[in-house]
Order: C-alpha cells, then structure tokens, then sequence
C-alpha cells in the first residue's frame, strides 16, 4: 500500500490520544540531554526537565538523539538527488506502481487515491535536477511524459518539483546507556524500491515488543542487554537491506551493453519463476525476514465442521 505521510501521521496521532499514560508534547525545542546510570535528563525550551528510563531517538536522519549521545556514523553519498512532485495522469493509473530505469536513475509513479493522480520519485543526477527544476511547467511536463514512455498518457505536474539529496546512513552503535535509535536516526538507504519507511517500522515494532517482553515479566525494560538485543536483532536486517539496493542500483545504472542484457534475461527469468517471484514479493511486502510478531503474516484459521 502507498499511504500519504499526513495520513499515518494523524492516524497514529488519534491512536496515541486514546491512551491516557501518554503525553504529546508539540513546539517544543530540546536544548540539551544528559543521561545517569539510571535516569536520562532532557531540557526542553530552556526551562523544563524531562527524566526518563529510557529515551528512543526516532528523530530522522539528523537526529539529535544520535547527536548528543555521540553515536558514531558511517555514510556514503548516492551522488543522487529524488526529485519529488505530485501529477495528474491522462490515463487511469489502475492503483499500479510503475517504475522505469533510466540510465540516469530510476522513475517510480506512485498512485494516488485519485485514479489521475500520482506522486513521482525520480532519482537522478544533482546537474540533471538542476535542469529539470529550471524548466518551465510545460517543458518539465514533456520531458517527463517522455521519460515515462507515456505509459499513462500525457503526464502534468500539480506541485512544484523538489529536490532531496540522496545519501546512505548507518549508525555504527545504536545504543548508549539508557538512548537507543530507531529508523531513520539508525540508517538511511536509497528509495529505489520504497523499503526505507518499511525498514524503519520494523523497527519500532521490534524495540516494542522487547519492551512489552520485558515488562510482562517484570524486568528492567531498559537494560542494555535488552536493548544490545534489539540492536542486533535489527542491524542485521538493515545491513541486509543496505547491501541488497546498492547492489540493485549499480545494475541497473550500469550501462555497459553486457550487463544490460543480462539484466534483461535475468529479470525475464524472474517473471518465469513464480516461486523466486513470490519471495521477491515477500521482501517487498515486508513479509520475509526476522519479522517481529506484529508484521507476520497472520495465518489462516482452519475451521471444522
């Protein structure tokens, strides 16, 4: 499914306020943390104390979590920029992803509870950005028309393009004393096939249901052997993951002739194996892996008679 992201925030947002042991806080600028041996302190607006068991950095990819507790990070920069923007298609979009490898990046059309509308990712050079944001609205609608074969007709921007520098993140420790990072403050990876969101749910389900684990038996939630689980747990499914689309994105930006076509057959040869086919699919839906209970799939229920 292919959810707008205002959408999931307010869903979880109406969630959080039917549960009256939580508080939101909004507005709020964190000025500092500090953590004890068994307490982390966090000054909120220069005036306020927060105290804490345990702190959970689900701050995105400049955390400040990850930041004030100096967690190391490792990156490497895609060299790429998504150029994102919403579009009316002529044609009906059937509720279908499409994507097409370009030899400058991928083009992904994401559709849209509007049947004529979707929303573009297209990956490509930060010069290639440049220009494509520089055009008029009908030279940029041409263009892209052309480059998505005009696979759902003449193809027209409804918002204007921006552009997102594409780079690969990884935390090489994801826990210090009472802080643990999650998502995007963990690892960042390249959208090619849409896993970074998955990734990072995965995650808040995992550290969840430790947590749960924990004080269902009475046991210090936020011990760091708990919490070195968790990390290990979770560090060898993104490290799967990182490998897995960079080695996606150097074969199809590569354009040596030889390996365009084994690309071909070897992708042709996908379709013809429904059983490879299906674990491809699996991967996609999240549904493979070292899932945490929440994202198994749920069986079905045999009923007798």
């Amino acid at each position: 499914w292919i959810c707008d992201n205002e959408q999931i925030r307010v869903a979880l947002y109406q969630q959080l306020q039917q549960h009256s042991n939580v508080e939101l806080l909004f507005n709020c600028t964190i000025n500092s943390m500090a953590q004890s041996e068994r307490d982390v302190v966090i000054n909120i607006n220069q005036q306020q104390l927060l105290l804490s068991r345990l702190i959970v950095g689900a701050d995105g990819v400049n955390s400040l979590v990850r930041r004030e507790m100096q967690l190391p990070l490792a990156h490497w920069d895609y060299e790429h920029q998504a150029l994102v923007a919403t579009i009316s298609t002529e044609l009906p979009h059937q509720a279908t992803a499409r994507q097409v490898f370009l030899p400058g990046g991928p083009l992904a059309l994401l559709p849209l509870p509007d049947p004529q509308q979707c929303s573009i990712v297209w990956s490509c050079t930060p010069q290639r950005a440049a220009e494509l944001l520089a055009m008029e609205e009908t030279a940029f609608n041409q263009t892209l028309t052309a480059a998505s074969n005009s696979v759902l007709g003449v193809l027209a921007r409804q918002t204007v393009p921006q552009a997102f520098a594409l780079k690969m993140r990884y935390a090489s420790s994801w826990v210090r004393g009472r802080a643990v990072l999650v998502a995007d403050a963990a690892h960042s990876i390249h959208p090619l096939a849409g896993q970074g969101m998955n990734l990072g749910l995965m995650d808040v389900a995992s550290l969840a249901e430790l947590i749960n684990e924990a004080v269902a038996n009475n046991q210090d939630f936020s011990e760091t052997r708990l919490l070195r689980r968790y990390e290990r747990w979770r560090k060898a499914e993104a490290q799967t993951l990182i490998a897995a689309m960079e080695a996606f994105k150097r074969g199809f930006s590569n354009k040596q002739p030889l390996l365009k076509l084994v690309r071909a057959v070897g992708m042709n040869g996908v379709d013809q194996m429904p059983w490879l086919k299906s674990k491809i699919i699996a991967a996609a839906l999240g549904n493979s892996g070292d899932l945490p209970k929440l994202a198994q799939p749920r069986q079905k229920i045999q009923h007798s008679a």
